[in-house]
């Protein structure tokens, strides 16, 4: 049964399906077996017959294989015509509808165009080669910058020392006794008489000075005032702001520091410097087509189409504030510049903000963590100019901040492990090492330092797990690295979401035992390791270990151990002059604490063939390795002896020396004879040849009337 189209049901005829015709012994074979043996049977009497018909095939004539393939042919036409028919049946009996549809309008549009771009612009890859020398460009940059920083400032504090600013200061605030009153009436006075016309000194990243294409636009930039500095060439013009009473935020502060040093108090000039960044900024994300999209309105009142575009951002409306105004606000923006003055009463020095009128408050200077145009790294002090004190330059920021960690981050790029290990220091550690460096150290400036030290011991500890990584002052047990540990876990500082904190002193490096071998130590009997870590195989005896290791399911660890588990190493003294050797007929010399008792090091190359030859006995010195082809090459220098043949050998050594210098010398007097011999001989051939034989006729020079001075042809060639 099948339902049709318009809903009846009807029965389907049955299809016969038409029996192939087959040959006369396969068809009696066929009938004989069918229905009434199994299928193995069937299949098995099927390709006997196939066999047979084959065979029989085989032995017919030419005429028979014509008939039979005729055969074949009809039957499979009458296969064919018997399908088309059954489907003509089937589609006789469905009962079709005719139903009217209606009747839709398509629009076309003609006017879109819509461009896809199969490719997406990518970007070069740099070369490492080229990544690092970028870097190390910043650096240069960011560090010459800081010493240009210094310098100006340096100057400007020179120019606050002269006296001929105390004319403009006002009768009445002199004449106050009291200096906390002083103080705050020439305050007050400053900042109601100077106006501010920009933010002065702010950090750009390096990309800002792009504009700046060669030394003309240079100059035509840094020889005109602007919001971020003001142009002072000379002393002349410095004081001439100071009459115009207008300028930066700097200008104001350097003023200002003049006047307090007129009016009899000691200022210093505190100045955060803000180099260019050795980082690259984040990259602002690009704005999106939605972003820039706007909505279009068309307006049919009137004949004239209008067209009105609205924004999804419209900008909201602030009212105008005058630069002097927001700058002067107490919550404006930190300065980078502000002075400093000493307080007998209290026995410290105290910050004074003439900007914003703060007095007293050191953590009010620290800008915001997000303010990019002002970057906390290096906040100095310049003292008073003093003859008899040539160095006047004090590093302050640890007064200034909370963050001192990510202060010195800003400085400068931290050294690696390897640059560490290898006796580098910072850049500005010793730039600041020899500007601050006094040779006498009064009272007051060993007060200071221990306030600056509390300071720091006082910082605030941080909020979020990832500010403990690195921490000069806390530490995480997360954080730690490979070779460090914990010891010992005490004291306990506090919590952080179930996690102790501990003080940094607490992280101690782990060594293993043959890196304290390299460094002229053992470890002592029966310490155990504190730490079992995987190793780095750098040779192939290594890497051989570790993957027999990785075969059995185990890792390749090694015990670490901490400095106060060893001991130096008391090597083994010389005994009749035999020194004591290890196992490779040498001796390990990597520090001198290792030379045996009794004995003597030469570090002289070759010097073990004079030693052999007088019957010496002696060891090489093993002072290093060398990794050369994935293979440990120990580094030989000289030789270790007893020390009562020290000075016998010495001797022959000189004489041995002295022999081996002679033959070269002979060696090389003899080489010099010979060429000079061969070049007379070649002289005096030359000779014999051109007096038999003629000399060979010389070219004339055809430059020669033109060598002369005046002379040329009007730069034309001359002709043969």
């Amino acid at each position: 049964m099948v339902t049709t189209r318009n809903g009846k049901k009807k029965e389907t005829p049955q299809k016969r399906k038409p029996q192939p015709e087959l040959s006369s012994s396969s068809e009696h074979t066929s009938k004989k077996h069918k229905g009434k043996e199994p299928a193995a049977i069937q299949s098995a009497a099927a390709a006997a017959a196939t066999v047979t018909a084959a065979a029989a095939a085989a032995d017919m004539d030419t005429t028979d294989v014509t008939h039979h393939e005729t055969i074949n042919n009809q039957e499979e036409n009458n296969e064919a015509e018997e399908s088309i028919e059954e489907e003509e049946f089937d589609d006789d009996e469905i009962d079709w509808e005719t139903i009217q549809l209606p009747s839709t309008h398509v629009e076309t549009y003609n006017d879109i165009e819509i461009v896809m771009d199969s490719t997406i612009p990518q970007k070069p890859k740099r070369s490492a080669q080229e990544l690092a020398y970028q870097r190390s460009l910043r650096d240069w940059i960011h560090n010459c910058h800081i010493l240009c920083l210094i310098a100006h400032f340096k100057l400007r504090n020179i120019w606050c020392s002269r006296p001929e600013f105390k004319f403009i200061i006002p009768q009445h605030i002199q004449s106050i006794t009291d200096q906390t009153d002083r103080l705050k009436s020439l305050l007050a006075w400053w900042r109601e008489y100077f106006k501010l016309t920009g933010p002065g000194l702010q950090s750009r990243p390096p990309h800002y000075f792009n504009y700046i294409s060669n030394r003309d636009s240079l100059l035509l930039q840094v020889t005109k005032s602007n919001e971020d500095s003001d142009y002072i060439p000379d002393f002349e013009s410095f004081i001439q702001f100071l009459h115009n009473a207008s300028g930066t935020r700097d200008t104001s502060a350097e003023l200002f520091v003049a006047l307090l040093r007129s009016t009899g108090f000691e200022a210093r000039l505190v100045c955060s410097l803000q180099p260019v960044p050795y980082k690259l900024p984040i990259a602002p994300k690009q704005p999106t087509p939605a972003d820039t999209t706007t909505t279009t309105t068309t307006i049919d009142s009137s004949p004239s189409t209008t067209t009105v575009e609205f924004k999804f951002r419209t900008p909201t409306l602030r009212p105008y504030v005058d630069t002097d105004t927001q700058l002067k606000q107490p919550k404006s923006k930190a300065p980078t510049v502000w002075a400093e003055i000493f307080c007998t009463k209290k026995n410290r020095w105290i910050c004074i903000d003439p900007i914003r009128g703060l007095i007293d408050t050191p953590l009010r200077m620290e800008p915001a963590l997000m303010d990019r145009t002002n970057r906390l790294s290096m906040v100095l002090g310049f003292d008073p100019v003093d003859a008899k004190r040539r160095f006047n330059i004090t590093d302050l920021t640890q007064r200034y901040t909370c963050h001192f960690e990510r202060a010195l981050k800003e400085r400068e790029r931290p050294l690696s492990q390897r640059e560490s290990s290898s006796g580098l220091h910072l850049w500005t550690q010793t730039v600041l090492d020899l500007l601050t460096h006094k040779n006498k150290l009064t009272s007051r400036d060993l007060t200071e330092q221990t306030q600056l030290a509390q300071r720091v011991v006082h910082e605030v500890m941080p909020k979020a797990i990832g500010k403990f990584n690195h921490h000069p002052l806390y530490a995480l047990e997360r954080h730690l690295k490979k070779y460090e540990i914990l010891y010992p876990k005490d004291p306990v500082l506090g919590f952080i979401r179930g996690e102790t904190i501990y003080p940094r002193k607490c992280v101690k490096t782990l060594k293993t035992a043959e890196m304290y071998r390299k460094l002229g130590r053992v470890v002592k009997k029966g310490e155990q390791p504190l730490k079992m870590v995987q190793t780095n195989p750098v040779t192939l005896e290594r890497k051989r270990l570790k993957e027999r290791a990785n075969m059995s399911g185990d890792a390749l660890l090694i015990g670490c151990y901490g400095e106060w588990q060893t001991e130096l190493y008391v090597p083994p003294p010389v005994i009749n002059g035999r020194i004591p050797k290890n196992e490779y007929g040498t001796i390990d010399l990597f520090t001198p604490t290792m030379l045996p008792k009794g004995a003597a090091h030469i570090p002289i190359k070759g010097i073990s063939k004079m030693a052999k030859k007088l019957g010496i006995d002696y060891a090489d010195a093993v002072t290093g390795f060398d990794y050369v082809k994935m293979k440990s090459v120990p580094i030989l220098d000289g030789i270790v002896i007893a020390e009562e043949s020290k000075q016998v050998l010495l001797e022959a050594w000189e004489e041995h020396d002295q022999n081996e210098s002679m033959k070269a010398f002979a060696k090389q007097e003899k080489e010099t004879l010979l060429r000079w011999r061969k070049l007379i001989k070649s002289l005096l051939i030359k000779a014999r040849v051109d007096q038999e034989y003629g000399k060979e006729k010389e070219q004339e020079d055809v430059w020669s009337s033109y060598k002369q001075e005046g002379g040329g042809g009007g730069g034309f060639l001359p002709e043969d």
